[in-house]
């Protein structure tokens, strides 16, 4: 049985909650703070509140995954990989 104790630390799961300040509607903006918190963060996994991109706005519409406007969050979790 391996030992858990010599687990490397690039082996581990370091998980980090976030709540970055968003603006109403506006999602490009609120993606660029997301990015820069991934990059803060120096975690695998960072979570944030649903619908903080579009700043706690209940009637936004939709963002999908392909949307241009979430590249720089993409962007900042392939630099932490």
């Amino acid at each position: 049985m391996a030992d858990l104790g010599a687990t490397r630390a690039r082996d581990r799961l370091l998980l980090a909650v976030a709540q970055p300040r968003s603006l109403a509607r506006d999602v490009a903006t609120n993606a660029l703070t997301h990015a820069a918190t991934v990059r803060s963060a120096h975690a695998r996994v960072v979570v944030f509140p649903e619908l903080s991109l579009t700043g706690y706005e209940l009637e936004s519409r939709p963002i999908g995954v392909a949307d241009a406007r979430l590249a720089p969050i993409a962007d900042a979790r392939a630099e932490a990989s």
